[in-house]
Parts: structure tokens; sequence; C-alpha cells
């Protein structure tokens, strides 16, 4: 494809998002699908590896120019054969400039943790554009490989968008049972109840209204401004994992149980609509999306999983380090940097919160590429743990 360079000599440096972004721009060509579908794997590709080697901008281009092969991709009529070659990918992509955006009006967070780069991954499916004077918000069609008939409408979309890349804004990297413990001025705040869940939501918006170049919202209709900022708040409210379960069941009974249940000899597609379409299943549909999206580590690709794995355990042994110098209830006692088993734990996260809730979306969405990443994942933690290592890696490794 002659218009996508995925080679790195014609890339610059800038710190000017605008200069980036003409960088990245793609020119739509008349070539075969397959071509394009090729073209945009290698960019992906180039963009994953400068984003493992931390060169922040050449990722930034490279994923804006797969956004836009994709975007053009969808537009051809011989797509769908080919939707297969990129749904893997998908859930992977984020455009990076959600982090180089935010970072210039406070949302970028210093915690080790690295809120920005978990941003980076949640925000998966739309994104955003930084021009001089506006944010503006770029949104595409549901890339969950969802039928038609189960995709959200475009207020949906935004609101999903904007939910997960605010949806840890400002985190300090303990728990909220650490806050409430130790009697934090959020705890306070929020009366002990979805502390930083409440916090994120609630900062996103106090940054969007104090300064006029980061109001996305300005010139939306009123009534309109209300549904998606409810809209974001519910989303950003589901992560808060006292919930989990309830969230989880309530999307099994209501969703995957009728769709299963559909009688063959009726309209399906109808009542697909019916049930998924549903103002009061749409609002499931969207707190899986999110949920999802942020605790998928498990189902990243192995080498990705493994690094995320060694970054929540760091937060976690420093949580538990300043719980015992602050003589403050130890709320993970197995997170001891002593005498932790990181493959043990990681197991257990696996075998409780993420099975039965990827099988349920992988039930609705269809996704066998992170079902086969969560199976080869939660197999190397086996490997690992019947070794009795407790590292992230095999010392040969």
């Amino acid at each position: 494809m002659p218009a996508v360079s995925t080679g790195a000599k014609d890339l610059y440096l800038s710190t000017n998002l605008g200069e980036l972004n003409k960088k990245a721009e793609v020119k739509a060509d008349k070539i075969s699908t397959r071509n394009y579908v090729q073209s945009a794997c290698k960019l992906f590709k180039a963009a994953e590896e400068c984003r493992l080697e931390r060169d922040e901008e050449k990722a930034y281009i490279f994923y804006m120019k797969y956004l836009t092969v994709y975007d053009l991709l969808k537009k051809r009529a011989d797509f769908k054969q080919h939707h297969v070659y990129l749904v893997s990918s998908h859930v992977y992509l984020v455009a990076r400039h959600v982090y180089l955006v935010y970072s210039h009006v406070y949302l970028a967070s210093s915690h080790v943790y690295l809120v920005s780069s978990h941003v980076y991954l949640v925000t998966g499916h739309v994104y955003l554009k930084w021009q001089p004077d506006v944010l503006c918000v770029l949104c595409f069609p549901t890339w969950f490989c969802l039928p038609p008939q189960q995709s959200l409408d475009p207020m949906d979309e935004v609101a999903a968008l904007i939910a997960a890349s605010v949806h840890d804004v400002d985190h300090p990297g303990r728990t909220n049972s650490f806050l409430c413990n130790a009697g934090s001025e959020l705890a306070i705040l929020y009366n002990d109840t979805a502390v930083l869940e409440s916090h994120h939501a609630a900062l996103a918006f106090q940054i969007s209204t104090r300064d006029d170049k980061c109001n996305i919202f300005k010139n939306m209709d009123r009534n309109e401004y209300r549904t998606l900022r409810q809209a974001i708040i519910d989303m950003v409210l589901a992560t808060e994992m006292t919930k989990h379960f309830e969230h989880v069941n309530k999307f099994v009974n209501s969703i995957n149980k009728p769709l299963a249940a559909l009688d063959d000899n009726l309209d399906t597609e109808e009542c697909v609509k019916s049930i998924v379409r549903s103002p009061e299943n749409r609002i499931l549909v969207k707190r899986m999306l999110i949920k999802c999206a942020d605790i998928s580590n498990p189902c990243r690709p192995l080498q990705l999983c493994i690094q995320w794995a060694g970054r929540i355990s760091e937060e976690y042994f420093a949580q538990t380090e300043e719980e015992k110098s602050q003589s403050l209830p130890v709320v993970m006692p197995v997170f001891d940097r002593k005498t932790c088993s990181i493959p043990k734990s990681q197991i257990s996260f696996i075998d409780y919160f993420i099975t039965d809730m990827f099988d349920a979306w992988d039930a609705f969405a269809d996704l066998p590429n992170l079902m086969q990443h969560l199976d080869n994942n939660f197999k190397y933690w086996k490997e690992l743990d019947e070794q009795k290592l407790h590292s992230l890696r095999a010392p040969s490794e």
C-alpha cells in the first residue's frame, strides 16, 4: 500500500500533536482489500514494537495510521471476509495519544502502575484527536465483531471511549480498602463507597468544565449531555470490583441465557435486537465492555501478560509495605514481597474473576483469540507454580 509506510526512516520526533497527526495521515488507495489488511497488520506490529521500546511518538503515528486504514477497510464491500485478520489486534489497539493528550491536562499519573499505559490499553475501540483548540471525539462502530443488531449506538460508543480514557484518572496506586482504612480525604468525601471510581468520574468532569480547551461537551444539547454523562459515570463505577459478580450474573441472566434460548424457527435477528437493544441491557453490555477491558491482562499475549502481572504485583507489594509501616490492616496479605508467589496470585485471579466473565463475554462477542491467550497464559502460570517458582519467569528466561 504505497500511502502507508511501515518503515522508520520517514518518521521524526516532535511534541506537537498537530504535526504528529499530519504525519499519521493515510490516503485512500484503489488496491485490494487483502493488501489493506496486510498493511494494517504491519502497522499494528510496528506500533507495538515502538511501544515496547518506549518510543511513544512513533508508536502514536503507527497506531493512528492503523486506525485510519481500518476505517478505510470498513467501507469496503468485501471487508467482512477479511475481518478475522484484525480481530486479535483490536483488543490491544489504543490510540496512544489518549496518553499524550491527557498528560497535558493532569490525567497522567506518576505512580508505579502507570495509569497512562493502562488507559492506553483499555481505550481500544475509539480514539481522541487533539487539535489546537478542541478535543474532538471520533467514533467508530463497535469493534467487538458483533453482528449489526448487537452493536451499540453512537452515544454508547462515545461514552465507552471517554469512560475508558478516564476510568483510572489520578489513581494513587492504592486500593479502596487502603484508603478507607487510612481515613483518607477521598474516603471521607465519598463515604467509603466506591471511593476511587467516584473520584475518577468526578475529576474527569471537573477537568472538562474548568478548562474550556478540555471541555469536549460544551456544544452538546443539554439532554444529550446528561445522557452521556450518566453513561460515562455508570461505566466508570462498574469497574469497582465489589460488584463484579453482580454485573457478570446480570449480564448472563439478562442477555446470554435469553439469546441461547432463542428458537431457530423465530425471526432470530429481530429477537436478538429486542434482547440486546433494550435500554436496561445496553447498560449491562457497556458495563461488561469496560470491565473486560479493565482487567483483561490475562487475555493479552504472554509477554504483555507477564509485564502487567509484574506491575500490578509491585503496586500491591508497595501497598502491603505501607500498611505495615502505618500499622494499618493488611488488605492483601498474600502480596508480601518476601513470600508472595506471583504465579499462584495470577492463577487465583484468573480462576476467581476472569474465567467466568470472559466465558460470558466470548459467548456474546465471539473472541477466540482472546480466549486462546487466556488459556496459554493460565498454562504458563500453572507450569511456573508446579515448579514451585514464585517469580514472573523461570530462571533460564
